[in-house]
Order: structure tokens, then C-alpha cells, then sequence
């Protein structure tokens, strides 16, 4: 998964505002737009999937601006604000929804089945190993409500 940080390198500082990073993870390409531009310098980094650059910007408006306008050329999606990390982020490739919701309706069928009674009766079979020694017969034949059932599958 290709990945983008920008920051701010000392957002309080007078002499030092204007200056930023872009940490590129796993993106030649970018890379390699990143290091066409007069305004960028690339700094060393051992990692060679890793690149980084300094650049400057009148404003944090202006670099905002200039970099999503490099990224929409290469399939990523705007920059968002990382509130723990203090960076501007974009990802692209799997799973890259900063914005994620944490409560999953995994194993849920549709939306209207959340507003029907969820308190019917469903048989399930269950076998365990004591009861496939004690007997041939190896079910075990209980009543689960329907909520339950989705309970064991969460």
C-alpha cells in the first residue's frame, strides 16, 4: 500500500513556517514527480521503497493545494489531517480509510433486518469430541435465539 505524510516541520516558528516534508512510502512514481519540482529537495533515507522531501510554501493553504493537486494526478486521494501524528496523510491501495468505522455491521444481512424482531427461535446442531466418544449419535440439538447465533459469528 502506497502511502504520503505531509508536515509542517515548525508550524510556531517565524524563520521556519514555510518549510515542509513529504515522506513518500512504496510510490516510485511520485517519487520521482516529487523530485522534478524546483521547489522540492530530496533528503537521504536508507529504506530504498522510502523517499523524502523539503520544500517550502508561502502558506499551509498554498502546500495543501499544490500537493493534492500532485496526488489527484496519481490516483490518491485528497489529504486528511491525522490528529495523533499531527500530519496530513493519503493512502491508496486497500484498506485506506483513515475515516474508518470502528462499530462493523459484519455478519448482518441488510438494513432491514436490523428493525425485525430479532428474539426467533433458530436450531442449531452442535457436536463436541466428549460426545463423539460417549456416542454414535453426535448432535446436540438446542434452541438459540436469532441474536445469539449472530453473537457467536461477531
Amino acid at each position: 500500500m502506497a502511502r504520503i505524510n505531509l508536515w509542517q516541520v515548525m508550524p510556531k516558528s517565524k524563520q521556519f513556517a514555510k518549510d515542509w516534508r513529504v515522506h513518500i512510502h512504496g510510490d516510485a512514481d511520485l517519487a520521482a514527480s516529487f523530485r522534478k519540482r524546483i521547489k522540492f529537495v530530496e533528503c537521504s533515507i536508507s529504506d530504498p521503497n522510502q523517499w523524502m522531501f523539503c520544500g517550502t510554501f508561502c502558506n499551509k493553504k498554498t502546500a495543501l493545494n499544490s500537493i493534492n493537486r500532485t496526488l489527484h494526478r496519481y490516483s490518491y486521494p485528497k489529504l486528511q489531517f491525522d490528529a495523533i501524528e499531527s500530519e496530513f496523510v493519503s493512502k491508496r491501495g486497500n484498506n485506506t480509510g483513515l475515516n474508518s468505522n470502528l462499530k462493523s455491521d459484519v455478519g448482518s444481512v441488510d438494513d432491514n433486518a436490523k428493525h425485525t424482531n430479532t428474539n426467533k427461535k433458530v436450531s442449531t446442531s452442535t457436536t463436541t469430541s466428549e460426545s463423539l466418544r460417549d456416542s454414535s449419535n453426535a448432535s446436540n440439538d438446542s434452541e438459540l435465539t436469532e441474536s445469539e447465533v449472530n453473537n457467536v459469528f461477531r
